[in-house]
């Protein structure tokens, strides 16, 4: 398919991606955060959309955690958001493992967590050796004992290592917002902008390929470009967003183009696996088609029922037509996750066409 004139360069994703990693890490409500919001919604006002801003009030958890071996050494940790509040030093505490694959969801990690009386570290056993690996979690009221997470490679230094977490609630807010650019017959692109670190292949490769992606629609659409903070607490912006739709008329009509986790995620330079997420239900046609376009960026189109991974889930219950590309790749949820590491300006081109021509089969299927 022919590309729009609109269509940016793979090295003016790559910049954008960079330039969303340069605002440092991106967790909820954070002077970095907040200042990503206003340069994604700067670059719409650039392309003359017309802004609805908006945030929403949550309880904050503000946060150090420590961890020291038995050498003096420190080993590396974060603390599980949401667990405990107060000051908590000392050599006791209980240890266990967890898979990586499952800190994307923010309940994953509720077994290990409950039913506990006293403070828990976690061996996240599949992380990149010398990377934290961060659970998404939600806003809670800190009830139990501290709980950190650890690299993989680290489970000999916890023998006589001692913890230190120190955790408060602050007030905060994180955005809530949209904008609508172009005219024509309605479609919604949406893409997370919060996240536990730099996380350039995660978040800024889709906050990229998402300007690029409403840029070129608005010359035959109507774009309502939805983009919240909050995912990494159970997709807290994006929740109040929908509410806020419903209570005024509902949500835009017309198909959601959701722009999830680890867009252009790639490895020495080679695009990783990831999936675009289909209704179990969709036509085996359609299925198909989507499977020739997205292949050449490494996508794999998956057919399954709910719950969906990722925000698209969200979208579910307020529209019919649902394309949503999600994944998690080699850096997912760490500090790795860097514009070098984890991506490439050749990466962001090919995901970039697979996501427009995905989109563009989508439009020419329900027109």
């Amino acid at each position: 398919m022919p590309m729009s004139p609109k269509a940016m360069t793979a090295d003016q994703l790559y910049e954008l991606t960079a330039q969303y990693w340069d605002f440092g890490e991106h967790r909820t409500g954070t002077p970095p955060d907040l200042a990503t919001a206003e340069w994604f919604f700067g670059r719409l006002v650039d392309l003359d959309a017309t802004l609805d801003r908006d945030r929403v009030a949550f309880d904050r958890y503000e946060v150090q955690a420590s961890l020291v071996d038995a050498d003096g050494e420190a080993v590396p940790c974060d603390a599980v958001y949401y667990e405990f509040l107060g000051h908590f030093e000392g050599g006791e505490f209980t240890t266990t493992t967890a898979p990586a694959l499952g800190a994307g969801n923010a309940s994953s990690f509720d077994a290990l967590l409950s039913d506990r009386d006293e403070p828990l570290v976690i061996v996240v056993e599949d992380g990149p050796p010398g990377h934290v690996v961060m659970p998404n979690r939600r806003v809670g009221d800190g009830s139990r004992p501290p709980a950190v997470v650890v690299p993989s490679d680290v489970g000999e230094r916890l023998v006589g290592a001692r913890l230190a977490v120190d955790a408060r609630l602050v007030p905060g807010s994180c955005e809530s917002s949209s904008a609508v650019l172009g005219d024509g017959p309605p479609v919604t692109v949406t893409t997370p902008l919060s996240g536990w670190f730099g996380c350039a292949s995660e978040r800024g490769s889709g906050a990229a390929i998402a300007l690029d992606l409403a840029a070129r629609l608005a010359e035959t659409n109507t774009v309502t470009v939805v983009a919240c903070s909050g995912h990494e607490l159970d997709h807290l912006g994006l929740h109040a967003w929908l509410g806020e739709a419903d209570a005024h008329g509902g949500v835009p009509s017309g198909p959601v183009v959701h722009l999830g986790a680890s867009i252009a995620s790639a490895r020495n330079g080679v695009l990783e696996p990831r999936f675009v997420l289909q209704d179990r239900h969709a036509p085996t046609g359609w299925v198909d088609e989507l499977t020739s376009v997205v292949a050449p960026a490494n996508y794999q189109v998956v057919t399954i029922d709910d719950p969906w991974p990722g925000e698209g889930r969200n979208w579910r219950a307020h529209t019919d037509t649902v394309l949503s590309f999600t994944g998690a790749g080699t850096w997912f949820h760490t500090a790795g996750d860097t514009p070098e590491q984890a991506t490439s300006s050749a990466a962001l081109g090919i995901a970039r066409d697979a996501v427009w021509n995905a989109t563009q089969a989508l439009l020419d299927r329900i027109r």
